[in-house]
């Protein structure tokens, strides 16, 4: 196989493991026997450190592969399903497993990529692009590290010279790919918050389940979350043909209570999707009657533990009647015949102790909490404080570019001027000698008329051009035209206004006393921002604008 593969399924999260290279010169079966070995110690590693944790989907694992190169490493791939934190869970593992294990490195990531540059985007140095760090993204000793693509990499289109190069780099001490510390941070933001994401991700409730359901479910407790993901994205007509013969309903079997520890996901897809039993529980036992709708006017005490059993059995037989595997490519069917033939003594349900059912007001998110939340990520972010002064600053620089001089060529920029006396007297005399130089002919006192006569000319069409702009806005002042932009109130006008904004406010200007004035800034930059939005970071008006004028990228 590929050292680092290209190709990650959906909800699917990749990771590897390479171990030290031996001094010493071995066999390849030496070798794999070593690498097999050092996955026992690391898998019983990871299976301490998310002991009591449920996995969604699949868990952490680990196999020993050869790539193309004939270099064992171990491998694995987890798939996550609906529970997209569970990643970060692996990625933990991964760089708890470095620091543990020295000289291990790891990889880990998804579908979208290196999700961990993605998680640190905002610290990342300019050269790091989606391209540029494709497979080069490492962790070492509980620390990420970049390979950046060296000349060799560029010239040679080969897929495992670029692997081993990204890797050669990592392994070199006298190259430095250890991240800045500000990516660091930024990771173990997100890492810091695993532990107690572990420790909540666990919710117990009573279930009423039929008999054989509860022995199968109490043997292998992957099947629950197997069991309620064929429940949640099962098939209508499917299901339907499967209710009317079910496999796990047989007449003289008993009802029994249990308690089922559900993953948060898990719980909530269970509980939140409204469905209506099968006639088949209707009439097997009359603790499933309570759900029938003539019931549903008071809500019986064993109501929820019902609800969930009676959906939890519908996604086992789903299962057994449907074609799925399990993580290591085992038909569930087969897995759930296998426990079927095992003990089969009920009679130890009947002494379990049965706790209180967690609370989950988890499920409901008052919009006071989530606007807490919000505020909580806000505070963390360094760069929040200065968003309102960049505003000013972005509305600022259009000022001054609107006040700018231009001309045909353009508008002047914020260059200094440099003039060159020798190049401008080499210039005026190769025109002399040409004959292509200015008429010069007239009197020098006409040219100085003419330009006075201009100047005058100017001045008097910017008096009738004012005069124009405030007919115009009386004009608009009783159309629907102003209310599609925002206005100062009365208050702000007169009280400290900056020099800038006198300028660029004519509050006398209408004759309506009443018309309040725009709020140039305000508007400005409202559009600024709707015009960067839809340019959805590619090149735009705005940004070149704003890049001319030296205003910062970021």
């Amino acid at each position: 196989m590929e050292l680092f593969p290209t190709i990650v399924d959906d909800n699917e999260v990749r990771y590897c493991f390479i171990l030290p290279s031996s001094a010493s010169t071995r066999t390849q079966d030496e070798l794999l026997e070593e690498a097999r070995q050092q996955c026992s110690v690391i898998l019983a590693y990871a299976a301490q450190q998310t002991h009591g944790f449920i996995w969604h989907k699949h868990r952490f694992h680990l196999d020993v592969v050869l790539t193309s190169s004939n270099r064992p490493i171990l491998s694995g791939r987890t798939n996550v399903g609906d529970a997209i934190q569970d990643e970060w869970v692996i990625a933990k593992l991964v760089f708890d497993i470095t620091r543990t294990f020295p000289g291990v490195v790891g990889r880990v990531f998804d579908s979208d990529g290196e999700f961990l540059l993605i998680e640190s985007a905002e610290a990342l140095p300019d050269w790091v692009t989606p391209e540029t760090s494709d497979r080069r993204t490492f962790v070492v000793d509980g620390k990420l590290h970049l390979a950046p693509l060296t000349a060799d990499t560029i010239q040679r289109k080969d897929a495992q010279f670029y692997d081993e190069d990204a890797l050669v780099q990592v392994l070199d001490l006298q190259v430095k790919t250890e991240a800045s510390g500000s990516i660091q941070r930024l990771i173990y933001r997100k890492l810091d918050q695993i532990p107690t994401y572990m420790h909540d991700n666990i919710h117990r409730v009573r279930c009423l389940l039929p008999e054989k359901v509860a022995t199968i479910i109490s043997s292998n407790h992957e099947l629950v979350g197997a069991a309620v993901e064929a429940f949640y994205y099962r098939e209508p007509k499917e299901a339907g043909a499967i209710w009317k013969n079910m496999t796990f309903l047989q007449s003289g079997d008993a009802v029994v209570e249990i308690q089922i520890k559900f993953s948060r996901a898990q719980y909530a897809q269970l509980k939140q999707q409204r469905f209506y039993p099968p006639k088949a529980f209707l009439q097997f036992s009359t603790r499933y009657g309570i759900l029938e709708a003539k019931h549903q006017e008071t809500i019986h005490p064993d109501n929820q533990a019902a609800d969930l059993g009676m959906k939890l059995a519908c996604g086992l037989e789903l299962l057994y009647a449907g074609d799925s595997q399990d993580q290591f490519q085992c038909p569930w069917k087969t897995v759930i015949q296998k426990l079927l033939h095992q003990a089969r003594d009920t009679e130890k349900f009947a002494d379990l102790h049965i706790g209180p059912d967690d609370d989950d007001s988890w499920l409901y998110l008052h919009p006071d909490t989530l606007e807490q939340k919000l505020q909580r990520v806000a505070e963390t972010d360094e760069k929040a404080a200065s968003g309102v002064d960049e505003l000013h600053n972005m509305a600022s620089v259009f000022r001054k570019f609107v006040q700018g001089v231009s001309d045909i060529e353009g508008v002047e920029g914020y260059e200094p001027v440099h003039f060159d006396p020798d190049a401008f007297m080499k210039l005026l005399s190769a025109n002399e000698t040409s004959g292509r130089g200015a008429d010069l002919s007239a009197p020098w006192g006409e040219h100085f008329m003419d330009e006075d006569e201009s100047s005058q000319s100017d001045s008097d069409d910017e008096s009738a051009l004012d005069d124009v702009m405030a007919e115009m806005e009386a004009e608009l002042a009783g159309t629907k035209v102003t209310q599609s932009f925002e206005h100062l109130s009365m208050k702000d006008t007169h009280q400290n206004i900056s020099t800038c904004q006198k300028e660029s406010i004519e509050v006398d200007a209408p004759s309506n006393s009443s018309i309040k004035p725009l709020d140039l800034d305000f508007n400005l930059v409202s559009n600024l921002l709707e015009s960067l939005a839809s340019q959805e970071g590619h090149a735009g008006p705005v940004s070149n604008i704003l890049s001319q004028m030296d205003f910062p990228s970021s």
